[in-house]
C-alpha cells in the first residue's frame, strides 16, 4: 500500500474512490435496467445517479488538490489494496450479466453485495476511504477546506445508500410473504 503522504498521493487516493463509485454507478444501473419492478428499479437509479455524483466530486477535489492526481487502476490497488481490486472486478462481473432478473435473485445478489462479495461493499469501502482521506489530510497539514465537509457528506449519502438497500430487501421479503400466503 503507497504512503499517501504527500498532496499528490492524496490526491491519486481521491481519484480512485471516484474510479470505484464510477464502476459501482454502473452496476446499480445495469441492476435496475435487469428489473421489472418498478419500485425496486427506481431505489437501485437513485444509488446508480447518486453515485455518479460521487465520483464526478472525488475526481473534481483530485484535481483541485493537484494538476497529476489522477491514477490508473495498478496505482489505486497500490493505495486502496486487493479489497478496491476484488470490488472493481465484481463490478465488471455483474455488468456482463444480461436478461430479466427476479426478486428473489436481486434478494441473493443484495445479501451477497452486504457481506462485501461484491461491488456494493463499495459503500462501507467510501465510508473507510473517506474517514482514511480526512485523517490523513490532518496528519499531514494538507487544509481540505470546504472540501471536508463535502466528504461528510458523501459518508452521509453511503449510509443512504445502505438505508436504500435495505428497504429493498424489505419490499422483496414483503412481496414473497405475500404471495406466500396468497399461494396457501
Amino acid at each position: 500500500m503507497l504512503k499517501l503522504e504527500h498532496r499528490e498521493n492524496l490526491a491519486k487516493a481521491l481519484y480512485c474512490s471516484g474510479l470505484l463509485e464510477e464502476e459501482v454507478a454502473k452496476v446499480y444501473h445495469h441492476l435496475a435496467t435487469r428489473m421489472p419492478e418498478e419500485d425496486i428499479k427506481c431505489l437501485l437509479e437513485y444509488i446508480a445517479n447518486d453515485s455518479l455524483k460521487h465520483a464526478e466530486v472525488l475526481k473534481a477535489i483530485s484535481k483541485c488538490l493537484t494538476i497529476t492526481g489522477k491514477a490508473d487502476f495498478e496505482t489505486c490497488e497500490k493505495i486502496w489494496g486487493e479489497i478496491w481490486r476484488n470490488l472493481i472486478n465484481d463490478a465488471k462481473r455483474q455488468l456482463l450479466r444480461k436478461g430479466r432478473m427476479n426478486r428473489s435473485e436481486l434478494e441473493s445478489i443484495i445479501d451477497s453485495l452486504e457481506k462485501l462479495e461484491n461491488c456494493v461493499g463499495e459503500e462501507y469501502l467510501t465510508i473507510l476511504h473517506m474517514r482514511a482521506i480526512e485523517l490523513i489530510a490532518q496528519e499531514q497539514g494538507i487544509d481540505l477546506k470546504h472540501y471536508k465537509v463535502i466528504l461528510e457528506w458523501i459518508v452521509e449519502d453511503e449510509k443512504r445508500h445502505q438505508q436504500t438497500l435495505d428497504m429493498i430487501k424489505n419490499i422483496i421479503t414483503k412481496n414473497s410473504h405475500v404471495k406466500h400466503h396468497r399461494t396457501l
